[in-house]
């Protein structure tokens, strides 16, 4: 009985210094992305594409192979950053967001809505559906405020492709790091 208390000690250490250390190994073949302006890697399968291109808000877009012709949905993970002013607070945002959408796209229901805390900070994640260019689509988003900025990390799919795809798009945003 006389060890059992440092033991206990031992085991708090270990936990600690685990929790410490990195949280995310990725998968041997995948590949690395390193951001140096927003200080952040994140990995992904081989196979799928890359791109920040297209809007200066898109931090990253890592799209699925396109596996036909007829393949309209790239289902994806994508970071979006957006500049705000200081006394921004996520509901109000995550308001405006919904607001946003609901005057852009077909059908949105919204699944669900979830305070919680996202690599550190407070977020909220929500998972969505709706109809854009005719099809219908399936979407859970991360939102955060760090600093001066929002982010949204958005895993998106065809509705019919979204259960298959999630493992691999929740294990690409498990894979998110900023340092």
């Amino acid at each position: 009985m006389k060890g059992l208390p440092q033991i206990v000690l031992v085991m708090m250490a270990v936990c600690l210094l685990a929790a410490c250390g990195p949280s995310y190994t990725p998968p041997p073949d995948w590949l690395k992305h390193e951001n140096h302006t927003f200080k952040f890697t994140v990995y992904y399968p081989q196979g799928w594409k890359l791109s920040n291109q297209g809007s200066p808000e898109l931090i990253f877009y890592i799209s699925s192979p396109k596996l036909s012709e007829y393949d309209y949905v790239q289902e994806n993970v994508n970071l979006i950053s957006q500049v705000v002013a200081p006394e921004t607070d996520l509901a109000t945002y995550e308001q405006e967001l919904e607001k946003k959408a609901n005057s852009q796209l077909q059908n949105i229901k919204k699944i669900s809505s979830t305070e919680m805390e996202f690599k550190g900070h407070p977020a909220i994640n929500s998972v969505y559906e709706a109809v854009v260019n005719d099809v219908r689509v399936k979407w859970n988003q991360y939102v955060w405020l760090q600093d001066d900025r929002v982010y949204l990390l958005t895993y998106s799919a065809d509705i019919s492709q979204y259960e298959t795809y999630k493992g691999l798009a929740t294990e690409i945003i498990e894979s998110l790091q900023f340092y």
